[in-house]
């Protein structure tokens, strides 16, 4: 593996692994309400993206302009995986050993969220009654859960990757 991909792809990984480890953090702190928020969820999003892409930008000026795809592929799934992986564990770790009931209060904001779209959306009595219970039976910051969470948020950031390295990549190879 390219050097300058490792060292890029674990340094922004960790760092931006950090940065949801600390809006979580906050989240926590100020309002458990605020995990439901879908504009801190978005935002998150759209800030990450525009991270990765300076990130993909910057190894390929580090490697002298030239970066296959496989380069820009493997450096943004190094850096997404060990986000996701990281925030992952330390969601685990709030919601199943410092916080155990922080998890029903924000089923409860969950419920309450769902109820509310799907009134807007016109859902009938017995749609939002069949939502809520699989919402109350669930438990969104079970081990389980947070593992199955992270394999789809793994797979959704390796699409993403390679719509990165498609557009990162060089257009000329020298060789």
């Amino acid at each position: 593996m390219n050097p300058i991909v490792k060292k890029n792809a674990v340094n922004y990984g960790i760092v931006l692994a950090l940065v949801t480890m600390l809006i979580s953090t906050i989240m926590y702190v100020v309002d458990l309400k605020l995990f439901v928020n879908m504009g801190i969820g978005f935002g998150q999003i759209l800030i990450f993206l525009i991270v990765y892409g300076v990130m993909l930008h910057k190894t390929k000026k580090e490697m002298g302009g030239q970066m296959t795809f496989k380069d820009a592929f493997t450096t943004y799934f190094i850096a997404a995986g060990l986000r996701v992986t990281l925030a992952t564990v330390f969601m685990i770790f709030l919601f199943n050993v410092v916080d155990v009931e922080a998890k029903e209060i924000v089923k409860e904001h969950t419920v309450k969220f769902q109820v509310e779209i799907m009134q807007k959306m016109g859902s009938t009595k017995q749609q939002m009654e069949e939502a809520i219970r699989e919402l109350k039976e669930s438990d969104q910051f079970g081990i389980a859960t947070q593992i199955k969470g992270m394999a789809f948020a793994l797979l959704g950031v390796s699409i993403a990757g390679l719509i990165f390295a498609a557009i990162f990549k060089s257009k000329e190879q020298t060789f």
